[in-house]
């Protein structure tokens, strides 16, 4: 049989003397290790679920953050990479073609300030999308060319002027003449290759 060795201690109050010469009464001694003592426990214990609670709700910040990032990046990276497939299928698809119309030469209309002939001088390229489309602007290319001499015609040099956007004027006009010509093609643009004024 193992033999066990019970120790008691026993606490007693020993008065002890300060320098001053009063007498005190003697503290307790310090809690033994293992001993419980219940206000010393929660202390430490509150501290740590504090702790706990903080570290986990700035973990849980920190994944919803890096969530919405990612979805936000994921979404950009997949309309960007959409928007360049689109883009990359109109170049692809819209293969213009151009029918030119060259050197329409014109005096234009004389004003009080300018009583001199001026001469203009256009050369333009019509953009179209299909071979059938340029097929039917050749057959019309009379027309056209006779409804561009009869509006150049009336028009003046500060018609013209640039400060006043008179070549966009000049361009949005000649597209509204074309398609009222071209029906039921639509004429969508048209490039100034050659404009002199003289």
């Amino acid at each position: 049989m193992k033999k066990v060795k019970v120790v008691f201690k026993v606490k007693t109050m020993v008065d002890e003397q300060n320098e001053s010469g009063e007498l005190e009464p003697a503290t307790e001694p310090e809690a033994e290790e293992g001993s419980k003592n219940p206000t010393s426990k929660r202390k430490p214990l509150y501290k740590r679920i504090v702790l706990l609670i903080i570290i986990g709700s700035s973990i849980v910040a920190v994944g919803v953050g890096l969530f919405f990032t990612k979805n936000m990046w994921i979404h950009f990276l997949v309309k960007s990479s959409e928007a360049e497939k689109s883009s990359k299928k109109e170049i692809h698809s819209s293969k213009a073609l151009y029918f030119e119309l060259a050197n329409i030469v014109v005096n234009l209309r004389q004003t009080q300030k300018n009583k001199k002939p001026v001469y203009f001088k256009l050369s333009v390229m019509i953009e179209v999308e299909t071979q059938n489309e340029l097929d039917a602007l050749a057959a019309i290319k009379p027309k056209i060319v006779d409804q561009f001499q009869v509006y150049l015609r009336e028009l003046t040099v500060e018609d013209l002027s640039a400060s006043e956007g008179g070549l966009q004027r000049l361009r949005e006009e000649l597209l509204i003449r074309i398609n009222g010509i071209t029906k039921p093609l639509v004429v969508k643009d048209m490039l100034f290759k050659d404009v002199l004024i003289q």
